[in-house]
């Protein structure tokens, strides 16, 4: 899982694993189902650096309909069903449900970042734009859904892993605020959510690390929306330390969706061939955030 997370070779393969999925224990039968989503995405997507665009998304929207198609039959994907959960289911639900988000946001993440920093012809389809939709909504929902369970079942002391997900959604959301500077008000009140949620979180690593880039990276963003509208004034995340969400927020865990740039395979990164992307989306704090990823992976 994280060897595809870190865009790395997978040493063990599906296909390598003769024994059948262990029913008895649901949580982790459900795990293996979406781990064998991001093979079929990585074999399908990610290693075929020279297929078009347009077939590339074709294949993503197949991924996309089976994903959505398991998740409804596994109960992932709905607050309603979460909030019928016992204590106890909803652990593993949390779990699951960030991995579904997660999976989305791998899935269509090439798209968005195609639409960033390519500008070709492509950039005005239809299903381009779609593309880009879907991994937007998969981060807000991602940031919503863990934030809605953590104050249902105050799970903040239990669940510092639940960090990296919310680095994820943040990172595609600030994508999208290089992308769209005029959607940047509205994504840093969903960025603010989710340091208020890892605050809630043990005081150590990797909770700090991630505190700490989430903030070095949007403030890096910040600065270069201004340079790009000197007269235009840019909303800060200092600005927004003390705003409630916006109205209808928890109301948003009905849609998913995921996004960000081409993954490297080669290369071991997530934002792919630097020239791609401003310096500071590669090196905000020079060290990885996630102690299960090598230290040159970036955030």
């Amino acid at each position: 899982w994280y060897s595809i997370m870190g865009g790395r070779k997978r040493m063990i393969r599906g296909k390598d694993i003769e024994h059948p999925y262990p029913v008895e224990q649901p949580l982790l039968a459900n795990l293996c189902q979406i781990a064998f989503f991001l093979e079929q995405v990585a074999d399908s997507i990610y290693e075929h650096q020279y297929k078009p665009l347009h077939d590339l998304y074709l294949t993503a929207e197949r991924i996309y309909s089976q994903l959505q198609r398991w998740a409804s039959s596994a109960g992932i994907g709905s607050l309603a069903t979460a909030q019928r959960k016992i204590s106890s289911e909803l652990t593993a639900l949390s779990t699951l449900h960030n991995a579904y988000y997660q999976v989305i946001q791998v899935i269509f993440r090439p798209f968005l970042a195609t639409d960033y920093t390519l500008h070709t012809q492509e950039a005005g389809e239809i299903w381009l734009r779609h593309a880009c939709r879907i991994a937007i909504d998969a981060a807000i929902d991602g940031i919503t859904f863990v934030k809605t369970i953590f104050q249902a079942l105050n799970l903040q002391k239990l669940r510092r892993r639940d960090a990296f997900f919310l680095e994820m959604s943040c990172s595609l959301l600030l994508i999208e605020s290089l992308r769209q500077p005029s959607k940047h008000p509205n994504n840093i009140i969903y960025i603010n959510s989710a340091i208020d949620t890892l605050k809630s979180m043990p005081n150590d690593a990797p909770v700090t690390t991630v505190i700490y880039s989430i903030q070095s990276i949007t403030d890096a963003v910040e600065k270069f929306i201004a340079l790009q509208n000197p007269l235009q004034a840019v909303p800060t995340l200092s600005a927004f330390s003390n705003c409630s969400m916006a109205p209808g927020i928890k109301e948003r865990i009905k849609s998913v969706g995921s996004i960000l740039n081409d993954q490297d395979s080669s290369s071991g990164t997530l934002f792919g061939s630097q020239e791609q992307f401003p310096p500071f989306l590669l090196s905000a704090t020079g060290q990885s955030t996630s102690p299960s990823f090598p230290e040159s992976t970036p955030h």
